[in-house]
């Protein structure tokens, strides 16, 4: 993405870009009559942005910061996900992407780049991926009836299914209560396998005070689902004023109807890290398994995700996998 503005007089600049109050770029002041700056960041869809430029006079004086507030809306390529596994005797750390297959308008893939970073925040929900039909740290289903099941995984033998009611405006499964820190930025992510394509899915967050009142809800990123496939949903939230407990949530909106049912699984919640790590692979095709040896450190704890470019110049951004 490329900035522009303009400056009756000009000696330097200052650049950044933001997301619910963190700073994913910073260019730092540049000593330079230029109007437009190149923002060195992918933009993931569906997210929110606000960028900040300063400059500074000819005496210099720095201008008041200038925000203007942006939206990324467009139709990316199929989500990519891994499986990571370490290789002992060889030293490196295995990385298989596997692509699904573009559906409806979804571009083809054209390339795809393997990023790497150390896990810096754990998981904070219990049971992601509801194996041996365990229910433990999850609640009832809202808006619908929900239960463990063998039928659809998308890792693991296990799911969790919800079927809507057919008459509340959204079905979702939902965590037990998890402690929050007002302030904080929160990502949620995981996966949600649809039986049809008439409603809406999201991963999302609901936020309630110390007394287990609601506060409100984050949720800003509800995509169309692909019937029968699983989908990769992600959600980043910033715990309200007040907020000390908060649930995990994926669920299917729009009022769904009794079919409309899905399957949610490896559903997690953690304090977001902003970022990007390091490229360490690029111009890959679909499949491709990636041996990362590139400065791995013994006893540090890696996660990877893939960068998908699509045809008509769109990127899609894989869960980071451990």
């Amino acid at each position: 993405m490329t900035v522009t503005w303009t400056a009756a007089e000009q000696t330097a600049y200052k650049v950044k870009l933001i997301i619910f109050g963190e700073t994913l770029h910073d260019s730092g002041w540049r000593s330079d009559t230029a109007t437009s700056y190149l923002v060195p960041w992918v933009l993931a869809n569906g997210f929110n942005y606000t960028l900040h430029v300063q400059t500074r006079n000819l005496k210099g004086l720095a201008s008041d910061v200038v925000a203007r507030n942006f939206g990324v809306s467009f139709i990316e390529p199929p989500r990519a996900f891994l499986a990571i596994a370490p290789q002992p005797a060889a030293g490196v750390i295995r990385a298989t992407i596997t692509n699904p297959t573009p559906a409806g308008t979804e571009p083809v893939l054209v390339s795809q780049e393997l990023w790497r970073r150390p896990v810096t925040s754990p998981i904070i929900n219990a049971n992601p991926g509801f194996e041996g039909g365990s229910t433990a740290g999850w609640g009832p289903a809202v808006g619908g009836t929900g239960a463990p099941s063998t039928e659809q995984a998308q890792s693991g033998s296990w799911s969790y299914k919800v079927i809507p009611d057919g008459v509340s405006g959204i079905a979702y499964a939902e965590t037990i209560k998890l402690p929050c820190t007002e302030g904080l930025t929160y990502d949620a992510y995981g996966w949600i396998r649809a039986v049809t394509a008439n409603k809406p899915t999201a991963v999302f967050l609901r936020w309630y005070d110390a007394g287990g009142a609601l506060l409100g809800a984050t949720i800003t990123t509800v995509l169309p689902p692909t019937a029968g496939v699983w989908r990769a949903r992600s959600q980043l939230g910033v715990a309200p004023a007040g907020a000390t407990q908060m649930t995990l949530c994926a669920g299917v909106g729009s009022t769904p109807a009794a079919g409309d049912i899905i399957y949610v699984d490896e559903l997690r919640i953690r304090v977001a890290d902003p970022s990007n790590g390091i490229r360490i692979a690029a111009g890959l095709p679909a499949g491709a398994v990636v041996d990362d040896w590139r400065r791995v450190v013994s006893g540090v704890e890696y996660e990877y995700r893939a960068v998908v470019r699509g045809a008509n110049g769109a990127s899609s951004f894989a869960l980071w996998t451990p």
